[in-house]
């Protein structure tokens, strides 16, 4: 009954241990506060102007953010909202210095997952967007996207959204490079792929983008954690293979 306890002890401070660890990451590029639009900029998807009007200093839903508006006459068209390799990032460097879904290589450590809210408020708050992409397109030309639509479930207020490196659902609609890693190593740009619905009163937000990276620290809690259940359970499955071979 000891050894049940204590095992059980063990168990439940190594989950606790996991939850720190998965809970451990830090932001390396914050744009939260948007008096400005942050070196962000809007394009239409081929190269032309916008179709929507990016905002300085936008007050979107009472909060400053980076703001998108657009009208019944932008319907089925597509912009990228993007920051880029001119822009510099939280640590002084362009988007070549990090590893995106990478571990070394670069200057600044892997970017494993980017959260960010947005605010989708078209028709009055009725309608989502038509579509919406987050995207990375490379030095090379390539461009993947990942279908981030169905996180949106909140018409007329704000929509967390969280894009993870190893998805599966990233799909290259350019060439260029074979494979979604070579194009994460030579970034050029990266942001939403935004398409307008058919109504008018469009507006829609982006606020509190953050790109997360484990800190060394998380790979140490880890490592601990594994350790400490290799540490428990070798002298129960110790005697558990001498009472079997004894059968």
């Amino acid at each position: 009954m000891r050894k049940a306890t204590y095992t059980m002890k063990w168990m439940a401070t190594t989950l606790v241990l996991c939850l720190m660890a998965g809970a451990g990451m830090a932001a390396t590029y914050v744009e939260d506060d948007w008096s400005e639009t942050e070196g962000w900029t809007a394009t239409a998807y081929g190269g032309h102007d916008a179709a929507g009007t990016v905002l300085d200093a936008g007050i979107v839903d009472g909060q400053a953010a980076l703001q998108i508006d657009a009208d019944a006459a932008d319907a089925g068209l597509t912009d990228r909202i993007f920051t880029d390799t001119d822009v510099a990032t939280g640590t002084g460097t362009d988007l070549t210095n990090y590893d995106f879904g990478a571990d070394g290589g670069n200057a600044v450590g892997a970017v494993d997952f980017i959260t960010f809210e947005f605010y989708a408020n078209a028709n009055d708050g009725d309608d989502l967007p038509a579509a919406l992409y987050f995207y990375f397109e490379s030095l090379a030309g390539s461009l993947w996207r990942l279908n981030i639509y169905s996180q949106l479930s909140n018409p007329g207020g704000w929509n967390d959204i969280s894009v993870s490196m190893a998805d599966a659902g990233w799909v290259n609609i350019l060439g260029g490079e074979a494979d979604l890693e070579t194009t994460l190593l030579n970034v050029d740009d990266m942001g939403i792929m935004l398409t307008y619905e058919g109504v008018a009163n469009q507006e829609y937000g982006i606020d509190n983008y953050r790109m997360h990276y484990p800190e060394p620290g998380t790979y140490a809690v880890l490592a601990f954690a594994l350790l400490s259940l290799g540490v428990t359970f070798r002298g129960k499955l110790r005697t558990s293979v001498k009472d079997f071979l004894k059968k």
